[in-house]
């Protein structure tokens, strides 16, 4: 479709998270009181609560409806949309607002699935929308042409596709669970709003944090310099992704083990969470970077190469901001939320302020759009996030930084290996740069086995990758 036509593609799916922050933040809030009953078997409380927040959510989308309904008839006027684009600019907004108001809904039942630590069959929900949005895009650009229109239809669809299996999952889970409006109760509600409202500061500086870039990109420099930004920018949503799949198989751990009062358990699933984490963003990045102009090359085009150093300033960061995502869950297990809340906030407050500073007063460019959210993130999560988190548990205030500082030392050295191999090996396609950036995996994965992993640690994998190694052997012998 072009820079330009994609450019507005993260834009619709940037506002949706926008006008979300209510009904995220207090998601954040429901999951925690209804993991805590069903792990309680307290299924009179699961229920009260499951239908406080049910029939809530469905009041706050009717809510919303006008909100998007005014955005997508007016949408030229509040983004910068090419004029052959206006058409089908108003369909993609259309139809992905209505995808998000439908995920809304599965975000409810999906809580069953959160609660019994049933990560595979959440991720399957994930999978189904993701897959259906892509093959749904494929046959309509097969098939029809190009268009933003049916991407905005293949949002849609995937949440249509991922509500129905939501369901079906929190039937079969929680059969003791009912729909009824007779089980609502105002109290309840208080309290989920009462924990949800700081939550709502804490994805208002989120969001300030990750989205307000595409904004600030489309309104200084343009729809086609937006698609360019975003282009780079899935490269660190990628990233992002990989972390927030283990991050999120660690949650349930934190959660079920503070509903069962077992604090060190807390403790040790956090710092494994955090090492890991760290290890494994440390890994990825390094390589990518050390590759990042070859990468662009081949992805997107030689005229690509020269945004290496934007795809460096993305990613360079993100061991530490992606290696602290564990503690998260350890301020809402914990109810503390309100002070991550106001410090989330003013950073992203501080985020916002850097970009338009380095855009307008020093004429950084979109680069500089990167540059503040990689300085306003990287000082809240890397000096608050781990001193909070252990001053809550009551341990030490440096637990948290070895795990961090092991991730940092690794992303250095592996960028450094993968950028000498990136100089001296010819990387002209697809092939030589899948040898290339394997060899430097292993090579850095056999240090990492030797120099920074304990002997709990290797234990601790070997139990979990052994026997799944043994059953697939079994099966296919």
């Amino acid at each position: 479709m072009g820079p330009a036509a994609y450019g507005l593609v993260p834009l619709a799916m940037v506002f949706t998270e926008y006008i979300s922050v209510i009904t995220v933040s207090i998601n954040g809030a429901i999951t925690r009181f209804i993991t805590i009953d069903i792990q309680k078997e307290n299924w009179l409380s699961a229920n009260k609560t499951f239908n406080t927040a049910l029939f809530a959510m469905l009041a706050i989308i009717l809510v919303q409806v006008p909100l998007l309904s005014y955005v997508t008839a007016d949408v030229t006027s509040i983004f910068e949309v090419p004029e052959e684009l206006v058409y089908d600019t108003y369909y993609l907004f259309a139809f992905t607002f209505l995808g998000y108001l439908i995920s809304l809904l599965s975000s409810i039942f999906s809580t069953s699935m959160y609660a019994y630590n049933r990560l595979d069959l959440r991720k399957v929900v994930d999978l189904s929308r993701i897959v259906l949005r892509v093959v749904t895009i494929i046959i309509c650009f097969t098939v029809f042409e190009p268009s933003l229109k049916f991407v905005g239809l293949a949002n849609l669809i995937g949440a249509l596709t991922a509500f129905i299996y939501a369901v079906s999952n929190w039937a079969k889970l929680t059969p003791q669970l009912r729909i009824s409006i007779k089980d609502f109760r105002f109290p309840i509600l208080k309290k989920l709003v009462s924990m949800g409202g700081w939550l709502i500061v804490n994805q208002i500086g989120f969001l300030l944090f990750l989205k307000v870039d595409i904004f600030v990109v489309n309104k200084f420099f343009g729809a086609e310099a937006t698609g360019k930004y975003s282009a780079v920018l899935q490269w660190n949503v990628l990233i992002r992704t990989m972390a927030g799949v283990l991050s999120n198989l660690i949650g349930p751990m934190l959660l079920i083990s503070f509903a069962k009062n077992k604090i060190d358990d807390v403790i040790r699933i956090a710092k494994m969470g955090v090492k890991f984490l760290a290890i494994g963003v440390g890994l990825m990045t390094g390589i990518i970077c050390g590759f990042s102009d070859q990468l662009l090359s081949l992805w997107l085009g030689p005229e690509y190469a020269i945004y290496a150093g934007l795809m460096i300033i993305m990613l360079c960061h993100l061991v530490i901001n992606l290696g602290v995502l564990p503690l998260f869950q350890i301020n809402t297990s914990l109810n503390k939320v309100k002070i991550p809340g106001l410090f989330t906030g003013g950073f992203g407050i501080l985020n916002l302020l850097l970009a338009i500073v380095f855009v307008k007063v020093f004429g950084f460019g979109f680069w500089g759009v990167a540059l503040a959210g990689a300085i306003a993130v990287t000082a809240k999560n890397g000096i608050f996030t781990p001193i909070y988190a252990s001053h809550i548990l009551n341990i030490s205030k440096t637990t948290f930084y070895k795990p961090l500082m092991e991730g940092l030392i690794l992303f250095l050295f592996t960028y450094l290996i993968s950028f000498i191999t990136n100089s001296f090996v010819p990387i002209s396609n697809w092939f030589m740069m899948t040898i290339s950036g394997a060899l430097v995996f292993v090579l850095v994965a056999i240090s990492t086995w030797f120099v920074l992993l304990s002997e709990t640690d290797k234990d601790m994998i070997g139990s979990t990758i052994v026997p799944k190694l043994e059953k697939i052997t079994k099966k296919f012998s």
